[in-house]
């Protein structure tokens, strides 16, 4: 007859082995490519594959790593998981950075009624474009400015009413361009910057078409969306 310590420890074990046992099976079944938009219950205990753009990144105290991915076109978002391991042997992690387009292999969980990936390598994450080659208009962004809070974008556009504010050594600016016959704006600002030239030192007048990276905020003092940058001259290339 087994003591109960001992049969205690095998039913311990024998969870666990089944546990390893069925993701074992998952992760050796070829992922199934899905928009985030598309993700639902269903999906819950199968490998996915994922592409979106990284809105918040955070690094929890036990070493992994989350990621909230974004669909542009939906709007819609779901929380990604990094194992510390896969997390500290990530290629390009310093360019993972809200605005940039990744790619995600990892189990679909259900973590407290909400659908959670779960990556446990670091294969699973592979980086498909950084934020600062992803040129957005701005139609797509004014039209859903709550998923764009906090994101790097690249916009081009055309310079207006070009502003000098010495006391904080900035100048701002209304970029403008159009899409589908309709006409989008919004206020930029850029720090550090002496006089209002380019990366290539280029003077920029009203009237100037430019590309511009910056992060997408809410100015609640004046309660408007807007792109900042503290880069200076390095956030800022004209277009000739």
């Amino acid at each position: 007859m087994i003591e109960k310590p001992k049969l205690l420890l095998l039913v311990i074990i024998f969870t666990l082995v089944g546990i390893f046992g069925i993701y074992a099976y998952a992760v050796s079944i070829e992922s199934k490519t899905v928009s985030i938009s598309d993700l639902g219950p269903g999906h819950i205990g199968s490998l996915v594959e994922v592409k979106g753009y990284i809105k918040e990144v955070n690094q929890w105290s036990d070493g992994d790593l989350n990621l909230v991915l974004v669909d542009y076109e939906s709007g819609k978002t779901v929380d990604v998981t990094v194992d510390t391991e896969a997390a500290e042997n990530l290629e390009h992690q310093e360019k993972l950075i809200p605005g940039a387009k990744i790619q995600v292999n990892g189990l679909v969980e259900d973590y407290k009624g909400n659908l959670l990936i779960h990556v446990r390598s670091s294969e699973g994450i592979r980086l498909l474009q950084t934020a600062t080659a992803n040129t957005l208009s701005l139609g797509i962004i004014l039209e859903r400015p709550e998923v764009f809070e906090g994101i790097l974008v690249v916009v081009r556009g055309t310079v207006w009413d070009i502003e000098k504010i010495e006391s904080l050594n900035a100048y701002t600016y209304t970029l403008q361009n159009s899409s589908d016959g309709y006409y989008y704006s919004v206020n930029c600002i850029v720090f550090n910057v002496s006089e209002f030239a380019d990366r290539d030192n280029m003077r920029i007048h009203s009237g100037d078409e430019v590309i511009f990276e910056g992060f997408f905020e809410y100015y609640e003092q004046k309660g408007m969306w807007q792109i900042q940058s503290s880069e200076g001259k390095n956030s800022m290339e004209k277009i000739e």
